[in-house]
């Protein structure tokens, strides 16, 4: 049968599929040197499987799949050996009697003359696999066959390192999230976030500022996933920072603003409502540019949009503190734009008036309950299809009385 180029590739990736990723690099090379035989032994003519990894001044022989070759188990071959420097500058070559400097002796020991190796670069050090040739190869198809399984080891490497590097972000990302329940004097607070990937550009903060004071933030990173989080990482930290020295809201907000704007990522904005709590239900906020949350009292609906401008785009950007007043029974719901424009089939949003027509339906409802509901109800709409976007709600419920200076009202 001639050689198929597409069911090659296809069979070669079900081999790496296969394998499992939690294996160290030089399990897994092993394995893929015992697979490569078997699943291709006798397509691509080729034999006595060898492993070597690199060390100092040479490559040293690990792994051999021919019993009898286990007394070259610890054989190192110099980078000083020409056909080794073909190998470091070419990634994979076929050796044989023409080839430069060969030691016939050496390869002889190694299986055959005709031989053929591929370089590999594992997360810490580089790799050799290599081959004897039967008799009857077909050096084109070799050479596509090789470089083909070369490239694809290589890219297995690079995601199993980045989905390394991308549970670490997670890691991070989660530890940076409060618990969703918060405690605080007369109010019933709760929050929930969904990243559209494993790791997200929505966030959610609760700052103890005094006994008697709050800091509740909510904010949303254009774009998603890895560098959405890292920006989402800055801005926590800084908001923290900010809050815990005592500096007013609008310079911290002010100073957020300009350290996104000459970062690295400053490509991206981020959007951002920060509010100070008092026990007594004043709230003095700052909305920069997010989803307006939704104030919920005695029958009125009222949204929370003083501010300014999101944080990034503009370095010099001024931003203004508005005021609302939390009454006993009252609820403040803030959210992301991964709820409002959560789609259907038909590219319908779920929207503010779906999301406002909801929360009034269910105002005797624990903020906990109230904030699921929401959820369940946008990914309903949605039909239940994955989630496009990070979607983050906070539902802030006043159940206590009013407080004043000297007691209970």
């Amino acid at each position: 049968m001639p050689f198929d180029p597409k069911q090659f590739y296809r069979k070669m990736e079900s081999l790496l599929a296969e394998i499992d990723a939690t294996e160290d690099t030089d399990q897994l090379l092993e394995t893929v040197l015992d697979k490569l035989v078997q699943t291709f032994g006798e397509e691509l003519l080729i034999h006595n499987g060898r492993l070597y990894i690199g060390e100092g001044d040479g490559f040293v022989l690990t792994k051999t799949i021919t019993e009898n070759e286990d007394n070259l188990i610890g054989l190192k071959i110099p980078l000083s050996y020409p056909p080794m420097q073909l190998l470091l500058q070419n990634r994979m070559y076929i050796y044989d009697q023409s080839t430069p400097g060969l030691d016939s002796q050496l390869e002889e020991r190694l299986g055959g003359v005709f031989s053929v190796a591929i370089l590999v670069a594992g997360p810490d050090h580089q790799y050799i696999l290599a081959f004897g040739l039967r008799e009857g190869w077909n050096r084109e198809i070799l050479e596509f066959s090789l470089n083909t399984i070369r490239n694809l080891i290589n890219h297995r490497f690079v995601e199993v390192r980045f989905q390394s590097k991308l549970m670490e972000a997670k890691e991070i990302q989660q530890s940076l999230l409060p618990p969703p329940q918060y405690s605080f004097y007369g109010f019933d607070i709760y929050a929930s976030s969904i990243p559209a990937e494993e790791v997200g550009g929505d966030f959610y903060d609760f700052i103890p500022i005094t006994g008697q004071n709050l800091g509740i933030a909510i904010g949303d990173s254009s774009g998603h996933g890895l560098t959405a989080a890292l920006q989402v990482r800055d801005v926590v930290t800084g908001l923290r920072m900010g809050i815990e020295k005592d500096f007013k809201v609008t310079s911290v907000i002010e100073r957020l603003n300009r350290v996104i704007h000459k970062s690295s990522l400053s490509t991206r904005f981020i959007s951002l409502f920060f509010g100070e709590l008092d026990e007594n239900g004043d709230l003095f906020y700052i909305n920069a540019g997010h989803v307006p949350p939704i104030l919920f009292d005695t029958g009125t609906v009222s949204t929370l949009t003083v501010g300014g401008l999101p944080l990034g785009p503009t370095p010099e950007s001024n931003y203004r503190r508005g005021y609302v007043h939390l009454n006993p029974g009252s609820i403040l719901l803030c959210y992301t734009d991964g709820i409002e424009e959560r789609s259907n089939a038909k590219k319908v949003q779920f929207g503010v008036e779906r999301i406002t027509r909801l929360v009034q339906e269910k105002m005797d409802l624990s903020s906990e309950l109230l904030v699921q509901s929401v959820m369940d109800e946008a990914d309903i709409f949605g039909q239940k299809a994955e989630w496009d976007d990070d979607a983050t709600v906070i539902a802030i419920k006043r159940t206590g009385q009013e407080v004043c200076s000297e007691g209970i009202l």
